[in-house]
């Protein structure tokens, strides 16, 4: 029998904002027990950017203690956990978490997809991108297991699972059509047999009506377990929290949004940002020893200097004072999602 933990995370009080006190193989096993249960939700994956773009927007915090989990995306996350007593907390990092779960769910066998899709999970507009042999080649390569850990369930998760036995599967939201096309190719060839039964390349802007309506019929027909958000953070949270899943559901009212509700029927949205490019092949990802170093947002300033170094000029200080004020009893954080 499973326990409570699994389904109602403890969290971490991150300046107010409610980090989940888990690890990568905590956050993979309760979103196979939760799909197994039927549960739906959407999960934040969080650092030091999110927490501090939550301190500027109220509406931000909330969603992200609205969800049914906000995983730590930074080291700086894992260590305020730590320092609260969640001594076994580990960073889980939105791209390997991709990469765990897609590995958890892949299955030899042959896919489908959503009505009026291509074979490339595509719109048939979406045609016009070019698929040459060389144009969508990538000189990404995919971790091997040994890298990123084989997947160790546990006898508990594993009844949870034989439960619901049925083949999970994937949606992919956001970048280019292009961009969702690499991505596809690359997953599918890592991990033989996963089901990736659509795809969506919005606009560059809010999706208006027609478009809601669309996205809407086009995850109706697949309605996929695992709905994959590639957008940049504050756009993603909110786009999951006003399409959450859960929304559709009476019984949630009490946890409403002020943003506009536009429910999918999928089962659990995650919001990973630049898994998208990277596991495309487009941006290369950083060293193991720089994620766990607490420097990797050095490591994307000198990648993209241009358009980051105003935001970590900001938050980086910002964050280490006012975690300073918090650690040291001066400054106190209510964990609100109301």
């Amino acid at each position: 029998m499973l326990d409570k933990e699994h389904t109602e995370r403890r969290r971490t009080n991150v300046l107010g904002v409610g980090v989940s006190s888990l690890n990568m193989n905590d956050a993979v096993q309760d979103l196979l027990v939760a799909r197994a249960r039927g549960q739906k939700g959407y999960v934040c994956v969080t650092g030091v950017h999110g927490v501090i773009e939550s301190q500027r927007d109220p509406e931000l915090r909330k969603i992200h203690n609205r969800s049914f989990l906000t995983v730590p995306d930074g080291m700086p996350t894992v260590w305020m956990g730590r320092e609260q007593g969640f001594t076994k907390m580990g960073r889980v990092y939105g791209p390997d978490l991709m990469l765990r779960v897609f590995e958890a769910t892949a299955n030899p066998v042959s896919g489908r997809s959503c009505e009026g899709m291509d074979r490339q999970g595509l719109k048939p507009e979406a045609e016009g991108v070019k698929r040459g042999s060389g144009a969508l080649e990538s000189n990404y390569l995919y971790p091997s297991q040994d890298e990123t850990g084989g997947l160790d369930v546990g006898a508990a998760v594993e009844d949870e699972m034989m439960k619901s036995p049925r083949l999970r599967t994937h949606f992919l939201y956001g970048a280019t059509e292009e961009v969702l096309v690499r991505l596809k190719r690359n997953l599918e060839t890592r991990f033989p047999g996963v089901q990736i039964v659509g795809m969506y390349a919005p606009p560059f802007r809010a999706l208006n009506e027609g478009e809601e309506e669309e996205l809407r019929k086009i995850v109706s027909e697949c309605k996929p377990d695992f709905f994959w958000v590639g957008l940049s953070t504050p756009k993603q949270e909110k786009f999951m929290s006003s399409h959450d899943p859960r929304l559709s559901d009476p019984n949630y009212r009490p946890h409403r949004s002020g943003l506009n509700e536009h429910p999918l029927e999928a089962g659990i949205m995650l919001g990973v940002g630049a898994a998208f490019p990277i596991h495309a092949g487009l941006q290369k990802d950083a060293p193991e020893w720089i994620k766990n170093s607490g420097l990797q947002w050095l490591y994307r300033l000198c990648q993209d200097p241009k358009r980051l170094w105003r935001r970590y000029l900001y938050i980086v200080p910002v964050f280490l004072w006012l975690a300073t004020l918090q650690v040291l009893g001066i400054k106190t954080y209510e964990i609100s999602s109301e």
